[in-house]
């Protein structure tokens, strides 16, 4: 594969492998062992007399688990050949450690990745199911919006979308997802494994075992977007609604060009008046506006990696809305000219600490405007 960012990581792990001296790395593993038991004699502790002195020359990097390719010839390899029914995919974290480009990588990789697992089973059309990555981590609010915003996460989660939606258009009848980011937990995996496996069930018994008339799994997808004076206007091929407890649509957000996003009022479009006078909207459409935002250009919705979201497909489905956007900016240009004019592709941990001192900024003057307009209004 051509893409920089896939050849990127193989030339590091190629530096690696040819740059690793097992022997280097036993004179420091005995090393080590041999002060570690001398401090155990200074102190007057008992030396474990089972704990023999290091002797073995290690593979190093050449085995690690995380080498591109390792995986697959451990894991899949030995199954080539084998028949199975489909496959349900959950996996991606690690990519968010290299920021966008590592986002990047993992869109460029993803389709190949499902083409070489049908080749492996022999079946081009292997029903392949992906479960969008899970959460972790402090939970976005309406207080802390655009700080969460500034996280890989949500990037890898969109490229695992973008995926299902390439493949899907291409006319690929047996790829399937499902989000899981309002099933949240704080640490990597998912804890609450049995409403994200009822999900993507349903994926493969409607699509799979022929129940697709009793069960629906699709999440609504994007037709057409608007940008409209003051507003963006989101066409969906389904309703969309929020999650049927009394609240608005949240998680929407929208910016203009100097990328500063702020969360958006989200309604649907009133589409006109009954016989009765009584306002008639269209429950697949949706219109996005903030007052701190007054010429939007793009929108996000579900973006952090334990996100604000409760959009869902219509008639309480239990689908979610995925993670998506509008715009292409990187995850360390966001708000554009924090890090000057030209942002670096990986930010280090001081360049990460201006980015999100900004981002709190841009919350807190939020809530002062909030506040603001909440007094006017009390007071006229």
């Amino acid at each position: 594969m051509s893409s920089p960012q896939v050849q990127e990581v193989l030339t590091e792990w190629e530096t690696r492998v040819a740059e690793w001296d097992p022997q280097a790395d036993l004179e420091r593993r005995v090393a080590a062992h041999r002060q570690r038991m001398a401090n155990l004699r200074e102190q007057g502790r008992e030396v474990p007399a089972s704990e023999e002195e290091p002797n073995d020359l290690r593979p190093g990097p050449a085995m690690d688990q995380n080498r591109p390719g390792n995986c697959y010839a451990s894991m899949l390899g030995p199954l080539e050949g084998l028949h199975v029914k489909g496959v349900l995919f959950h996996q991606g974290y690690n990519n968010c450690f290299r920021g966008t480009q590592g986002a990047i990588m993992y869109r460029h990789v993803f389709p190949e990745m499902i083409r070489s697992w049908r080749s492996a089973f022999d079946d081009p059309q292997l029903p392949f199911g992906i479960i969008s990555l899970c959460t972790e981590g402090a939970v976005q609010t309406l207080e802390n919006y655009t700080e969460m915003m500034s996280n890989a996460g949500p990037y890898v989660r969109e490229a695992q979308y973008q995926t299902f939606l390439e493949l899907r258009q291409a006319g690929d009848a047996n790829v399937g997802y499902v989000s899981t980011y309002d099933l949240r937990r704080r640490w990597y995996h998912p804890q609450l494994k049995i409403p994200a496996g009822e999900r993507i069930a349903r994926w493969a018994l409607a699509t799979q075992y022929g129940y697709d008339q009793q069960l629906q799994w699709k999440p609504p997808l994007l037709q057409e977007m608007q940008v409209e004076e003051g507003k963006i206007v989101l066409r969906f091929d389904d309703p969309v609604s929020a999650v049927d407890d009394g609240s608005p649509m949240l998680g929407f957000a929208i910016a203009d060009e100097d990328r500063v996003f702020h969360p958006a009022t989200a309604s649907h479009l009133i589409s006109g008046q009954d016989a009765a006078g009584r306002e008639q909207t269209d429950p697949r459409t949706v219109v996005l506006q903030s007052r701190l935002v007054t010429q939007p250009k793009h929108y996000r919705y579900a973006w952090g990696r334990s996100p604000l979201g409760n959009v869902q497909a219509g008639r309480n489905s239990d689908i979610p809305l995925a993670t998506q956007r509008s715009d292409d900016w990187p995850l360390e240009d966001i708000p554009a000219g924090i890090l000057g004019e030209t942002a670096p592709t990986l930010l280090s941990r001081e360049q990460q600490r201006t980015v999100r001192t900004a981002l709190q900024r841009i919350d807190l003057h939020r809530r002062r405007a909030e506040a603001e307009a909440v007094l006017q209004s009390s007071a006229e």
